[in-house]
């Protein structure tokens, strides 16, 4: 998969799970898919459409969790 342009993985890891989140497949139990390329068509990013899961980038990621 691609990697993340502005943050390694781990510390979005790290981030999600020291503000109280969990990591998670794609189903409807999921709040936010974090994806870095809007454009594009992954098997996660396609599922979070059909099912409706938020999809955020990197940037708002991290401003979320800021506030």
């Amino acid at each position: 998969p691609p990697r993340s342009t502005l943050f390694p993985y781990t510390t979005l890891f790290r981030s999600v799970i020291s503000n109280g989140g969990e990591i998670k497949n794609v189903s409807s139990k999921l709040d936010y898919l974090v994806c870095n390329d809007p454009d594009r068509k992954s098997t996660k990013m396609q599922k979070s459409i059909e099912i409706g899961v938020k999809i955020i980038n990197e940037k708002k990621f991290m401003t979320m969790l800021s506030k």
